[in-house]
């Protein structure tokens, strides 16, 4: 059966979005977005309650818009899967998991993230801002991988962070960050410079493949930052300068969580946006509407991406392109 056929009121119907971390913050207010627009939306979140209660508050966000006459029916559905991007077993999962329900993805929302935690290391021996941010949305990327390719028109969305730019070079030597005593901040910044480096080289690598021989297309790969927008994430890290410094400024230069999704969106399913295209807040990257942004030179290191990729792919096991 054909999926529905978009409309003015739902412009998204017949898409399937998987966003990871959809439950709070601007991955939740894409989520209803899309499902008010009528999507299939598929929120992949590390608590089961939070995630249980983020569906429920979407679904019941579905229904005011259809009753409220915005379409007469055809809104979107919100389903909820299981995932720790920090964990490669629970990747692995989450994707068997989806492609056992869902034969197209048409938008792979790679937005979960955590900010300014204590050094440890993961069970894959991964530092843990590192493997929650990048490592584990590469292996669902990959994983995902075959579903995406099938579907035309396919995006996969990295969710970065203005903050990349503070991760002026990096030691290629230290993928652990030196234990206990690492900057906090640091890792964060780093972890979204990855994010850009892997949409790059997943861009240079789609673009070098031929076309999919079932769509005659191909992924497109982009990325995008939410500005300063107002969230939990913040509230949740550990308390010290930088933290305490986004709080204090919480105020100034903010937008809220769902300004900041405008970004999110527009990477999702914008006619502007082309392969690895950065989509950002227009002032300063801070707050406004969604404009193409510019990554730090350090995100545009063609060899610094091949390098994350392969030890991505060496860490994860997941090999694809």
């Amino acid at each position: 059966m054909a999926p529905p056929a978009p409309s003015p009121n739902h412009p998204y119907a017949g898409m399937v979005t998987l966003v990871t971390g959809g439950n709070a913050g601007v991955g939740f207010e894409y989520a209803a977005t899309m499902a008010r627009g009528g999507a299939t939306v598929v929120l992949a979140c590390r608590s089961p309650e939070r995630g249980a209660a983020a569906v429920a508050a979407l679904q019941r966000e579905v229904a005011a818009t259809v009753d409220g006459g915005n379409g007469g029916g055809g809104g979107g559905s919100v389903e909820l899967l299981p995932l720790d991007t920090s964990d490669l077993t629970s990747v692995a999962a989450c994707a068997a998991a989806f492609t056992a329900r869902h034969r197209r993805l048409d938008v792979l929302m790679n937005n979960a993230g955590v900010m300014m935690l204590p050094w440890r290391l993961t069970s894959d021996g991964v530092e843990i801002t590192t493997a929650t941010n990048f490592l584990g949305h590469y292996a669902l990327t990959g994983r995902l991988w075959g579903v995406l390719s099938a579907t035309p028109g396919a995006r996969v969305v990295n969710v970065s962070s203005m903050v990349h730019a503070l991760a002026l070079r990096v030691d290629w030597d230290d993928w652990t960050l030196g234990g206990p005593n690492h900057s906090v901040a640091w890792a964060y910044a780093r972890s979204k410079l990855f994010n850009l480096l892997f949409t790059a080289e997943l861009a240079r690598r789609v673009a070098a493949a031929p076309p999919d021989a079932r769509t005659g297309g191909r992924v497109m790969a982009v990325a995008a930052q939410p500005g300063f927008a107002r969230t939990g994430l913040v509230g949740k890290a550990a308390v010290n300068g930088w933290s305490n410094f986004c709080r204090a400024t919480w105020g100034w230069g903010s937008h809220s969580a769902a300004a900041g999704a405008a970004c999110l969106t527009a990477a999702a399913s914008a006619g502007w946006v082309t392969p690895g295209t950065y989509v950002s807040p227009l002032w300063w990257g801070l707050h406004g509407r969604p404009s193409i942004g510019w990554p730090s030179p350090a995100a545009r290191s063609v060899g610094g991406a091949r390098r994350l990729w392969e030890w991505a792919e060496g860490v994860s096991g997941v090999r694809f392109l």
